[in-house]
């Protein structure tokens, strides 16, 4: 639907419509067909932002926010949304809203629909090709890829069952802040330190701390996944941090983080909807200077060196405890664990810190060597 007062607007849903082949359909919102869908779709009213409402045997569904995004996917396909991508393209959907050339709201909520599937291929302008800093040849082995390849893997998890159900989960929370943004997915390719090659695919979430994303991780031979996770990151009205993370769609984490960076409480819920409290006293009390350890306990000391160099990298400390909740276990058992230990960490960081994060797991976990005060 769009706002037939706008020239842009009325033009750039003619196009739309012309390359979708019958499958969207453009009425302008002051038509007398418009205005009874509505009425039927949203009885107490409803708000100017991207719907996909679909009729079908005289059923209408909708969908908005995240879950349209997933939903436009799946409708065009690759193909035919690349056409649409290009086609919104020609009106500068590449220019943030509130730009002196996307004057209009509507307008701009128009765009984001038209390009919404047409990134579903990422070509080589959608991605960046610039190679992860490094410290060392391990860390260098990590880089953003933008071949079809990339894209490739970036199809695998739009339309693999973890993901689809995480976008589910999200709109169940009924957090209008948290969206999704396809157009800054990142793809990196890397190896982890059992010298096993793997892909990662990362989509970040506006909205929270601004360290919400969705990651999965692949096998880059076999294509299956090795490893998946929504990870959501908010404050509450008390000032703490609180990170929710769906693992594999089979289990939820909920960390709840003081401003002091110690672990308040968390808790893991099973999709039976039974929960228990995780034991966090191992690593939620380590400061990042190295103190309060207990040198007795391997896993104290292994995880602190890794939340040292991590955080000496400019991770936030609350995404590191966030992965010392979920990731500290698959730790433990060098040097077994410490291709399991990446991968997690990997998972729960997301691409822009995937060199980093395998030479932190190296040095700390592999090679033993200490990072403020601490040893693995």
């Amino acid at each position: 639907m769009f706002d037939s007062g706008c020239y842009s607007c009325r033009s750039l849903a003619t196009h739309i419509e012309e390359v979708v082949d019958g499958k969207l359909k453009a009425v302008a919102l002051e038509s007398e067909e418009a205005k009874q869908l509505l009425r039927r779709v949203f009885p107490n009213g409803w708000k100017h932002q991207p719907y996909l409402i679909t009729v079908k045997k005289g059923s209408v569904a909708t969908s908005f926010g995240s879950k349209l995004m997933l939903d436009l996917s799946l409708l065009l396909g690759p193909k035919k949304g690349l056409e649409v991508f290009r086609v919104a393209q020609r009106y500068g959907v590449g220019e943030p809203l509130g730009s002196q050339h996307s004057s209009s709201p509507r307008r701009g909520f128009l765009k984001r629909i038209g390009t919404t599937a047409g990134l579903l291929l990422f070509g080589h302008a959608s991605l960046s090709s610039k190679t992860l800093s490094a410290q060392s040849n391990e860390q260098k082995s990590w880089q953003i890829i933008t071949s079809v390849e990339g894209s490739e893997f970036v199809s695998l998890t739009l339309n693999s069952p973890e993901y689809k159900k995480f976008v589910d989960s999200l709109s169940q929370k009924g957090d209008s802040n948290l969206i999704i943004q396809l157009s800054e997915v990142q793809v990196a390719e890397g190896i982890l330190p059992d010298g096993q090659p793997v892909v990662l695919v990362t989509v970040p979430l506006s909205g929270g701390t601004g360290d919400s994303h969705y990651s999965m991780l692949f096998d880059k031979t076999t294509r299956s996944m090795i490893m998946s996770a929504g990870i959501l990151v908010t404050m509450d009205r008390t000032g703490n941090t609180v990170g929710w993370v769906e693992r594999n769609a089979k289990d939820t984490i909920e960390v709840v983080i003081s401003p002091n960076s110690e672990i308040v409480k968390a808790t893991q819920t099973d999709n039976q909807g039974r929960s228990t409290n995780i034991d966090t006293t191992s690593f939620s009390t380590l400061q990042s200077d190295g103190t309060n350890r207990v040198a007795s306990a391997p896993v104290q000391d292994g995880w602190c060196c890794i939340r040292n160099c991590l955080a000496s990298q400019g991770i936030v400390d609350a995404l590191i405890l966030i992965a010392g909740t979920i990731c500290a276990v698959g730790c433990l058992a060098p040097p077994v664990g410490a291709a399991l230990c990446a991968a997690c960490i990997i998972v729960a960081i997301g691409v822009p810190f995937t060199g980093v994060v395998g030479e932190c797991v190296d040095q700390c976990i592999v090679r033993k060597i200490p990072w403020g005060g601490c040893v693995g």
